[in-house]
């Protein structure tokens, strides 16, 4: 349906059984595969698939069909051939069910040619991040078939970090730019080498070539952020990373952060001081409340100074400003009767 809507004339052929278990083209060998699989499934019937030729780099694991697309299409490119696949972000660095094995050999075997780390929420109907896997069987400077490369870029794999790129249409889903796509094509053509690209080089933050060694240093994972290292902040100067899909906050010392607070932390409505000139904000995550008074109950001082002190107008928004974390409730205890005190006799009671 998506190849008639754009008026592209195909050969589909379909049928019951899926792609794995009746392959309708079993000799084809193509120039170019574009494939958008289905995310980790597990009822592919893979424990009926065992032995089967097309299983080159390791035999995929029954519960997830990843590396089974993945070598499935390897299978059907032709000598000079290139592949784009979409997959999820676990298919980069899983070591689960020997697919950490299959991975390292489609490495060492030099099939790799590019991996993409895309930001999340680009889809309708799942919010997981994905990945694009650029697959090639040969690839040596100056090929024929109308793949005039001028990089010999055998022992190579370029890794594109592209999760800060992109921009919220909603409040769910994100979409590249024409500009993000073009950068993102444009860093993996030159580094390729083709015709009227711009010379290739590595961009801390975004795209790094490196080598089998390097990705031998990291057990094979191909996850681009370990590679690309961290980007230059236009604004600050600074350098930021991606930590876990988001951007390390930057450190702000402790005594600009007592000149702050969040409201949106603190639930506080009073106007919020403002920063010093200069001040950088801290993330929301340092944000720091104003003290609550002594008077509120999810506050109770504790020692002789700070009894003392509660019932001292104005000392607690004299004192030095406190971190409390949001949300976080003190309760106040009973005094504790002493052991070594004896308790009051029965006799002495009635007197």
């Amino acid at each position: 349906m998506n190849l008639a809507v754009r008026g592209i004339d195909a050969d589909i052929r379909w049928n019951n059984e899926g792609s794995f278990h009746r392959d309708a083209l079993p000799d084809l060998r193509a120039d170019f595969i574009l494939a958008n699989p289905p995310f980790n499934i597990s009822d592919w019937g893979g424990e009926r698939l065992r032995e089967d030729a097309r299983w080159a780099y390791g035999v995929p694991p029954v519960g997830n069909a990843n590396y089974a697309w993945l070598q499935h299409i390897l299978h059907h490119l032709a000598p000079t051939g290139t592949a784009g696949v979409v997959l999820a972000n676990g298919s980069m660095s899983t070591q689960q069910s020997g697919e950490g094995d299959i991975r390292r050999a489609m490495v060492e075997g030099d099939v790799v040619d590019c991996m993409v780390s895309l930001p999340p929420q680009l889809f309708y109907s799942t919010q997981i991040p994905a990945c694009l896997w650029f697959l090639a069987r040969d690839k040596r400077a100056d090929q024929k078939g109308g793949r005039k490369d001028a990089r010999d870029r055998r022992g190579e794999v370029l890794f594109i970090d592209a999760r800060k790129l992109g921009h919220l249409v909603d409040r769910t889903r994100r979409e590249l730019s024409d500009d993000d796509i073009a950068r993102i094509a444009g860093a993996y053509h030159a580094w390729r080498g083709a015709d009227g690209a711009a010379a290739y080089a590595d961009e801390p933050g975004f795209c790094k070539a490196a080598s089998l060694e390097e990705i031998r240093g990291h057990d094979h994972v191909l996850t681009p952020g370990r590679y690309v290292g961290a980007g230059l902040d236009h604004h600050s100067g600074q350098a930021t990373g991606m930590a876990g899909g988001r951007r390390n906050a930057p450190v702000v010392p402790r005594h600009q952060r007592s000149h702050w607070r969040d409201d949106s932390l603190s639930g506080d409505t009073a106007p919020a001081v403002s920063p010093p000139p200069g001040a950088p904000r801290p993330p929301a995550a340092l944000a720091v409340p104003r003290p609550l008074p002594t008077s509120s109950p999810r506050y109770t001082p504790r020692g002789a100074e700070r009894r003392r002190a509660r019932d001292t107008a104005g000392a607690v928004s004299r004192a030095e400003p406190r971190v409390i974390a949001a949300g976080t409730m003190i309760k106040a205890s009973a005094p504790r009767r002493s052991r070594t005190t004896a308790p009051p006799s029965r006799s002495a009671s009635r007197s």
